[in-house]
């Protein structure tokens, strides 16, 4: 009886033993879990950054940033810890294996090592002047954040995410109204090029992008001039959408003299409010938010290649359009991808 009491005592300890390093093991562990399912969750899906064979996407709802294999849509790993800062997650952007979100919830932008999710920073000195920061563009040693409601972008240091400036776009891209401003970046060598969407005006204005200083503001055509939004730049275009339901168009500027070349009228396709725009090449594929349906355009000379919106694809209410390599992602109802082929816009995959 003795030695059972004994021998009960050894594994009590042992189960107390385990149960404590579990603890500090929990404790501990890095800020990503590896997902026990290849399905993914997403909620409240915003943004999507894709590099090669891996492909993050924000969820807001969530707090969380799933990883996803581009090849398959299989889940790697979801990033959810809370040292992360991820609050309301928005955009996000890769380069040279590092990965950068903007934080809607509490105005910071974190820093993550794209190989494995960990953590490098959380970004949020109060110098950085981070207002609602959405949109965040990358390129070499320089990240631009726009900050949606300080009229304003941001500009830091990758290698340490120190302030370079802030660009007070007080004026420029933002109107008389407050609750309007600042809609979408795109950047194209030294030129940074952003839409304003304003009761005053509605306009796209291009900054140097070497020393932040303003070079022209567009006012737009009254015929188009409704809800400026997502932008791509293309060689010596410039395209910029007109996200109203009473436009349904695509407008090309001349990059060089701020000169508008053509107006796309997308409306005789019966597509509906245009949300999303990504550039592919010299293709354009447009997210029709009413229309359930997405639309290739040839980016030389504005002809519609096609429309697409088979069942199959289960484009729904799609209002982000994302394009890399061989592949265009199209994110409907901030709750699942459709993955088409850039070649040729079939099927590849819906991922949910």
């Amino acid at each position: 009886m003795a030695q059972m009491k004994k021998s009960f005592e050894r594994v009590l300890k042992g189960t107390v033993a385990s149960i404590l390093v579990l603890a500090y093991l929990l404790a501990v562990l890095p800020s990503t879990s590896t997902a026990s399912s290849n399905a993914p969750h997403f909620d409240g899906l915003i943004g999507v950054a894709v590099n090669g064979r891996h492909a993050w996407v924000t969820s807001a709802d969530s707090n969380s940033i799933t990883e996803l294999n581009a090849n398959s849509g299989n889940v790697i790993r979801i990033i959810k810890a809370k040292n992360d800062g991820l609050v309301s997650p928005e955009d996000i952007t890769y380069s040279t294996s590092h990965l950068w979100v903007s934080n809607v919830g509490n105005n910071s932008i974190t820093e993550l090592n794209a190989s494995n999710g960990s953590l490098v920073r959380i970004i949020s000195a109060k110098a950085d002047r981070f207002n609602t920061p959405t949109n965040v563009v990358v390129s070499g040693s320089h990240l631009w954040v726009l900050n949606i409601s300080g009229n304003s972008i941001t500009e830091l240091n990758t290698s340490n995410g120190s302030l370079i400036r802030v660009i007070n776009a007080r004026g420029r891209i933002a109107g008389a109204n407050q609750s309007y401003g600042p809609d979408y970046m795109a950047l194209n060598g030294s030129h940074l090029w952003v839409t304003n969407f304003s009761h005053t005006g509605d306009s796209l204005v291009e900054f140097n992008a070497n020393n932040g200083s303003l070079v022209r503001t567009i006012r737009v055509a009254a015929r188009w001039n409704n809800n400026p939004g997502y932008i791509a730049v293309y060689g010596s275009d410039v395209w910029v959408l007109s996200m109203n339901s009473n436009q349904n168009s695509v407008v090309e500027f001349n990059a060089l003299n701020g000169r508008e070349t053509r107006v796309v009228a997308l409306g005789a396709s019966n597509t509906g409010v245009p949300e999303g725009l990504a550039l592919s090449d010299s293709h354009l594929w447009i997210a029709n938010y009413d229309g359930n349906s997405v639309t290739e355009l040839n980016a030389s000379s504005g002809a519609v290649i096609r429309v697409i919106n088979t069942k199959a694809d289960d484009i729904r209410g799609p209002a982000l359009t994302v394009a890399s390599g061989s592949q265009v992602w199209i994110v409907s109802l901030q709750s699942w991808i459709t993955e088409l082929s850039a070649a040729d816009g079939s099927l590849v995959r819906v991922i949910k």
